[in-house]
C-alpha cells in the first residue's frame, strides 16, 4: 500500500485513496486531509473530507493583551507621577504584555471536522494568502465530492 508522506510521517493511503495535492505540511488525498506537524510536540491530524465541517484563513489575536499592556502604562505613569517605587515593575510588565501581544498575532489557515482541527500558521505575504486560498478551495471541492447526496 502506498504511503502518504513518505517525509513527513508514517501514514499509509486507504484503499482506493489518492493524494491529490500537497501544501506546506498538509496533504489532500480523496478521502482526507492530512497535517504532520514535526519537532518535540510531533503530530499527525488526519481529517475525513465527508466530515468537513468548514474552512477559515484569518487573523487571530488577543487584544485583551493590548488593553492590558494600556493599562500598565497608565497605572506606571500614575505611579511615577504620585509615588515612583512600582512605576519601574508596571512600565516592564506593560512591556511585556505588548511583546506578547504583538508575537501571539498571526494569519491561520483552519480546517475543521466535527471536533478535529488542523490549523497552520500562514506567512504574512498576499502570495501566501492567494496560495492558502487556492488550497482551502481545493479542500473544500473535494469534500464536495465526497459528501453523500442528501
Amino acid at each position: 500500500m502506498a504511503n502518504a508522506m513518505t517525509k513527513d510521517g508514517p501514514r499509509t493511503l486507504l484503499p482506493g485513496e489518492l493524494e491529490l495535492q500537497r501544501w506546506g505540511g498538509l496533504v489532500l488525498t480523496t478521502h482526507r486531509l492530512m497535517h504532520h506537524n514535526p519537532g518535540s510536540t510531533a503530530s499527525l491530524t488526519s481529517l475525513l473530507l465527508r466530515d468537513l465541517n468548514w474552512t477559515r484563513i484569518g487573523r487571530t489575536h488577543t487584544p485583551l493583551l493590548l488593553a492590558i499592556a494600556a493599562l500598565n502604562a497608565l497605572g506606571s505613569a500614575y505611579l511615577f507621577a504620585t509615588h515612583g517605587d512600582f512605576a519601574p515593575f508596571f512600565l516592564l510588565l506593560g512591556l511585556l504584555t505588548a511583546f506578547l501581544y504583538i508575537v501571539g498575532r498571526r494569519a491561520t489557515m483552519t480546517f475543521a471536522a466535527g471536533e478535529g482541527r488542523i490549523e497552520i500558521r500562514l506567512k504574512g505575504t498576499d502570495a501566501g494568502w492567494a496560495s492558502a486560498g487556492t488550497f482551502a478551495d481545493a479542500v473544500e471541492h473535494a469534500a464536495l465530492r465526497t459528501a453523500p447526496l442528501t
